[in-house]
C-alpha cells in the first residue's frame, strides 16, 4: 500500500535572492550607534530606501555604520549617498564605518573614493564608548 511508504523528506530551502534591481534595508539602533544593513542593488532605483532609513536617524548625531557588505551592485547615486553621508558625519562630528565586499571596495577604489572612507570588511563588535581609549569613537 501507498500508506505505508514514509513520505518524502522536504526538499531543501534555496537561499532568499532578492528580485533583480532590489534592495533589503535593516536599521539596528545601539545605544551610541546606529547599523543600517543594506542587501541588494543600490542604485537609482533603490537608493531612496537606503537614504530615508538612514535620515530617520539623523537628527540623533549618532556614529554610523553602513553595512554595505552584501550589496551585489552599487552606482553613482550610492556613490553620491556615501558622500552625503560622509559630509554629515564630519559636520556632525560624528563618526562613519563602511562595511564593504569586494565588489564595493572595487568601485571606490576605481572611483577614487576609498581613502574618504574608514571601511572594513566586517562589522566591528559593538563596544560601549566608556570602554573605549580617549580620541577614539565606537
Amino acid at each position: 500500500m501507498d500508506s505505508d511508504r514514509p513520505s518524502p523528506a522536504p526538499a531543501p530551502r534555496a537561499p532568499k535572492h532578492l528580485p533583480l534591481g532590489d534592495l533589503e534595508v535593516t536599521v539596528v539602533q545601539q545605544p551610541h550607534r546606529v547599523v543600517v544593513t543594506a542587501r541588494g542593488e543600490l542604485d537609482l532605483n533603490t537608493v531612496v530606501r537606503l537614504g530615508g532609513a538612514i535620515a530617520g536617524h539623523a537628527g540623533r548625531r549618532q556614529d554610523l555604520v553602513l553595512d554595505l557588505g552584501e550589496l551585489t551592485f552599487i552606482d553613482s547615486t550610492g556613490l553620491r549617498l556615501l558622500l552625503r553621508l560622509r559630509e554629515r558625519a564630519e559636520r556632525d562630528a560624528t563618526a562613519l564605518l563602511v562595511v564593504t565586499n569586494e565588489p564595493v571596495r572595487r568601485i571606490l577604489t576605481l572611483s577614487g573614493m576609498a581613502a574618504l572612507f574608514d571601511c572594513v570588511d566586517r562589522p566591528l563588535p559593538y563596544v560601549p564608548a566608556d570602554d573605549l581609549p580617549d580620541g577614539q569613537v565606537a
